[in-house]
């Protein structure tokens, strides 16, 4: 995970992986009291999360997967629950910064 921050964006890149490369910070974004169990699939990220600051105090959440694919409909339950458990990942971020999020578009990319 890379985060990036100026005052009209928080860039948080490859929010998915849990080892480290050089210049990431690693680690996990897990959180300890949501579900972990597959079925509900908390525990997964989207590939990149942006905080976009469109007017003071207000911001924009981009939330994007990207898929090299979408074959089949067990591929779009997985993407998902991908969204749905960064879309309360990015509240979650959102409360502890002080921030008030307006929207949250959500995007699937593939070849």
């Amino acid at each position: 995970m890379h985060i990036s921050c100026s005052n009209e964006m928080l860039v948080i890149r490859n929010l998915d992986q849990v080892g480290s490369r050089e210049g990431d910070l690693g680690g996990s974004t897990t959180v300890g009291f949501l579900r972990s169990d597959k079925a509900h699939g908390l525990c997964k990220r989207v590939d990149h999360m942006i905080f976009e600051n469109f007017k003071e105090n207000l911001w924009n959440v981009h939330l994007i997967e990207m898929k090299s694919g979408v074959t089949s409909n067990e591929k779009w339950i997985d993407i998902k629950g991908k969204f749905r458990a960064s879309y309360l990942l990015a509240h979650m971020i959102a409360s502890v910064l002080e921030i008030k999020i307006e929207t949250t578009r959500m995007y699937t990319t593939y070849e």
